[in-house]
């Protein structure tokens, strides 16, 4: 079975954290075919509202906690969360797409197997050219 589900929780490391998916990806998903659940306040940091995200997605789910948004089909967060904190968020079987740094952080790759979770690296991925698609470009 496909997944149904997409889950977009916040991030919660940074006070004032700004960056957040926009409502055109949101809406993007929902006709992709993802029931879309976002976790309370996203785009907060940025001026977006719950209307905001209403307005491009009518039958969206928000939701109160950040484990709720977890608990979804696939969750796209940009930062990862701690490995710490996984066995509280990460579903067995879901997918998690997110900047994971995989190659470099070998107690993430381990705990997302025991999980029996999949993972897509934001950081990863590659174009046709062989450049990095996502980065942080501070």
């Amino acid at each position: 079975m496909s997944p149904r589900t997409l889950g977009l929780p916040r991030m919660h490391k940074e006070v004032g954290e700004r960056r957040d998916f926009l409502p055109p990806l949101v809406a993007a998903a929902a006709r992709a075919g993802y029931e879309v659940v976002l976790e309370a306040e996203l785009g907060s940091g940025m001026g977006l509202t719950e209307a905001d995200y209403r307005a491009a997605v009518p039958n969206l789910r928000v939701v109160a906690t950040r484990e709720e948004a977890w608990a979804q089909d696939v969750v796209v967060v940009l930062r990862s969360p701690e490995v710490e904190e996984f066995d509280a968020l990460v579903r067995p079987g879901s997918t998690v797409v997110s900047m994971l740094h995989l190659p470099t952080r070998p107690r993430r790759v381990k705990k997302l197997r025991e999980l029996g979770a999949h993972a897509v690296s934001l950081d990863s991925l590659m174009g046709d050219d062989g450049l990095r698609l996502v980065e942080n470009t501070r």
